[in-house]
């Protein structure tokens, strides 16, 4: 049986092992990637609408956009799925290609 089998749903997401380095890696990669596209994201949208407010642009996009940054808290509830759609496609990919039979070669 190889170091990383672990049961519970709560320990693969929240628990990097130091016995199982692919899986702190996947974890890792998960939070980060999802971290970077939310602030990306969020960052543009308000820089995007300062430059409309600012030099009173308009046209569908700029009333998307404007429309957005009224709505800000809406958009709280987006990331959030963000975030759990992520982890979940993240634990997929981690069951389905079998990490957890992977033997890990430690020094």
């Amino acid at each position: 049986m190889s170091p990383c089998r672990h049961s519970g749903f709560g320990y693969l997401l929240y628990t990097p092992n130091t016995d199982c380095p692919d899986r702190a890696r996947v974890v890792r990669w998960n939070i980060s990637s999802g971290d970077t596209q939310v602030n990306t994201r969020c960052g543009g949208i308000e820089v995007l609408g300062l430059l409309q407010d600012r030099l009173g642009l308009k046209g569908v996009f700029w009333d998307a956009i404007g429309s957005l940054n009224e709505h800000f808290g809406l958009l709280g509830y987006v990331v959030i799925g963000v975030f759990i759609v992520s982890w979940i496609v993240s634990i997929a990919i981690y069951k389905l290609r079998r990490y957890d039979d992977i033997n890990v070669k430690t020094l």
